[in-house]
This record gives structure tokens, C-alpha cells and sequence, in this order.
């Protein structure tokens, strides 16, 4: 039992701290969210708030967020097991006729750019590090452990993990996997959770300012809370990337569908397309929807206890969200640490700039969508990110 407390901006964290404690409530402190306090033992409606106008917003703290997934494949199903994912966000236009996938098709291609130099935060149930897809490059840095085994006894969060940067499967293949296990066994988690684990993510990218890395952050998480968002504001804030999944409600998030991502625009909101380029049938969509990958079919790692041979097909806007961010760890392996929110608008931008936008088939039933596929060069030219600093 406890409340996930916002201040306001203009809030000083210190005073509301101490007026807090005099009034006998057990406050606990995220070290690199600054705005955000989890008041223990208490319920929402214990809180006095009439006398704390600095408060801009409580919520539960045992309230419960799942990640976004649909789960009707069976672990066989897929692509002649490969991710087809690398064969259509390396080409401007699709490998296949125009009007719809056909098979086989190979997703072998030569990337130049492979992530090195960049770290990748996957806030989700874990990841089973000693996956052959990670080559030791992945490593748990928050646990929460009460309804399950430490690292990942889902599947979720290693098969988002893969889609970003495994060996065979991902994109970013050099890059560093750092896993928060959030959710538990069942694919849920509390907001409390939630928001120590983005702040552990957040902590270790300020602990490695040294190492002069940049960071993506991948959640495929979905939940209406106010103190979720503002815990990803301190991501940006930060300088780290974030990349978020739309959602699987085929619903429009410029309506009042509400939540995250749509309340939170420092991240970069991802929608799914299945082959042929049309919309996934479960997606969100809107004008909020930044970009478009794939989320059907999507062939990639499975926990290696549970599945015959370690890897399963998925369907989900969750596996577009890290697909995206293993993109992005590609681009950014060039450049220095970036260290504020303006730096990680400036990459979301350039994302949505680079895509190919005259390839998407339109759905009415997803109207309005923005039609912006991913898109990754994968030749050794790439137009620079302008406002970013070079490596030297």
C-alpha cells in the first residue's frame, strides 16, 4: 500500500519532503526523478491535499500496468524464422509486390552500423541474459522479484530485448542490453515498480556519463498515470531516448483513449504494420503515432525453458516499440552522450524524417495514421543528425 505523489514544476522537493515527514508520513525518495515521491503505508485518500498545493497529481501505487502484447501465435509460427523486420526497415520499398507479402524472402542484410557505443534500457519483465541472441552483452540492473525469479520468467521483456539488439534477430548487434524487470510472471506490474525502474535506468545513464555513451530506452508498457509520464519526462530530461509502444486496443489516441504514450510527448510513440504495410489489425493509431513497424509476426527470442529451440513468433505493437529503438542505437553510436530533453526530440524528429512515408497502405478503420515507416540506411552513408555532437 503506498501513493505515487507529482509536484508541480515550480515545487520545491525539499520543503514538501520535510513538510511531509512532520506530518508523519513515510516519504521515499527516486534519486533521478526529482518529482515523483512514494508515500508508504498510506492510501490516496489519507493524503491531505487540500493542504499541499504543490501537488499536481496521486495515484495508487499498487496500481497495476501490463505490457502490450497479443498472444494468439503459437511458439512455431513465423517468417521461415527470420524477422522480417530487417528485410522491410532497410529498404525504402518493401520485399514483396505492392500489394501484399509473399514468401520466401530473405532478412540477411549488411549493416554498416551496428549499435556499438550505445546503451539500451529495456523496462519490461526482465531478460534472460544468457540467451545465445545477447553474446554476453546483457545485464539486469533493477529486479523486482516478489512473484517470480529474478531476470525474466515471462518472455516479454527478452523477446523486446532481442528485437533490438540481437545477434541474429536485432538491429543494434553491438550494442548494451541493461534490463528493469517491472512486471512480474503474469505481465504485470504496479506503477511503484514501474516508475523505480525507469528511475534505476535513469540513475545508471547519469552513473555512466564517463563512458560518454548515448541511450535508448524501450517500454512496451501501456497505463493511464500520471506519475509514469513524469518519470519518462525525466528520461528525456536526462538525455536518453525513450521509445513506447502505442498499444494493442485498435484504438485512437487522439481521442479520449488517454494514457501513455499519448500524454507523454518526449517519447517517441510506435505503432505496428504487418507484412504488406498495412496496419496490424490490433494497433493504435492517431496523429500521435510517430512512427510504423513491425508488430505481426514478428520472429524473435523465447525464453529458452519455455520454448522448443529459444524463439517464438509474437504479435504486438511491444515488438515494434524495440525494433525502433534498436534503430535509433544504430544511429546514435556516432555521437556523443546526448544530456537533455532538447537532444532526444532532435533524434526523435530526425527519425520521423528519415522514414519512408509513400509506402503505407491506408486502412479506414486506423484513420487518422501517421504514414511514417521506419527506415534504417544500411549502407555506411548516413545524412547526419544535425544539433548532435560527433564522435571525434
Amino acid at each position: 500500500m503506498s501513493v505515487i505523489v507529482v509536484i508541480k514544476d515550480e515545487a520545491m522537493p525539499a520543503a514538501f519532503i520535510a513538510r511531509a515527514e512532520a506530518e508523519g508520513m513515510e516519504v521515499k525518495t527516486f534519486e533521478s526523478l526529482d518529482r515523483l515521491f512514494e508515500i508508504m503505508n498510506r492510501e490516496v485518500e489519507d493524503l491531505p491535499l487540500d493542504r499541499y498545493p504543490e501537488i499536481s497529481s496521486v495515484e495508487p501505487g499498487d496500481k497495476v500496468l501490463r505490457a502490450t502484447f497479443v498472444q494468439d501465435l503459437d511458439f512455431s509460427a513465423g517468417w521461415n524464422d527470420d524477422n522480417w523486420a530487417l528485410a522491410r526497415h532497410t529498404r525504402r520499398d518493401p520485399p514483396w509486390p505492392i500489394y501484399g507479402a509473399r514468401l520466401p524472402f530473405s532478412s540477411d542484410v549488411d549493416l554498416d552500423r551496428d549499435g556499438t557505443g550505445v546503451d539500451i534500457y529495456v523496462i519490461d519483465t526482465g531478460i534472460e541474459v544468457a540467451h545465445p541472441e545477447f553474446d554476453g552483452r546483457a545485464t539486469m540492473i533493477y529486479e523486482f522479484t516478489s512473484t517470480g525469479g529474478v531476470g525474466d520468467d515471462h518472455g516479454h521483456g527478452t523477446a523486446c530485448s532481442a528485437c533490438a539488439a540481437g545477434s541474429n534477430i536485432g538491429f543494434a548487434r553491438g550494442a548494451l542490453l541493461w534490463g528493469a524487470k517491472v512486471l512480474a510472471n503474469d505481465n504485470t506490474g504496479s506503477i511503484a515498480n514501474i516508475v523505480a525502474g525507469i528511475n534505476a535506468a535513469v540513475t545508471h545513464y547519469n552513473g555512466r556519463s564517463a563512458t560518454n555513451r548515448p541511450a535508448v530506452m524501450s517500454i512496451s508498457i501501456i497505463g493511464d498515470s500520471s506519475g509514469y509520464n513524469s518519470a519518462i519526462a525525466a528520461a528525456t530530461a536526462a538525455g536518453i531516448v525513450v521509445v513506447a509502444a502505442a498499444g494493442n486496443d485498435a484504438s485512437n489516441l487522439d481521442g479520449s483513449y488517454g494514457g501513455f504514450p499519448a500524454e507523454s510527448p518526449g517519447a517517441l510513440a510506435v505503432g505496428a504494420i504487418q507484412p504488406g504495410d498495412a496496419p496490424a489489425s490490433f494497433t493504435n493509431y492517431g496523429t500521435r503515432v510517430d512512427l510504423l513497424a513491425a508488430g505481426y509476426l514478428v520472429w524473435t527470442a523465447g525464453l529458452q525453458s519455455l520454448v522448443p529451440g529459444g524463439y517464438r513468433s509474437w504479435n504486438g505493437t511491444s515488438f515494434a516499440c524495440p525494433t525502433v529503438a534498436g534503430c535509433i542505437a544504430c544511429v546514435l553510436q556516432d555521437y556523443q552522450r546526448l544530456t537533455n530533453h532538447e537532444q532526444t526530440q532532435i533524434v526523435k524528429n530526425y527519425m520521423k524524417d528519415q522514414a519512408t512515408w509513400d509506402r503505407y497502405l491506408p486502412d479506414p478503420r486506423f484513420e487518422p495514421m501517421t504514414p511514417a515507416i521506419l527506415y534504417l540506411e544500411p549502407g555506411a552513408v548516413y545524412p547526419a543528425v544535425p544539433g548532435l555532437t560527433p564522435l571525434a
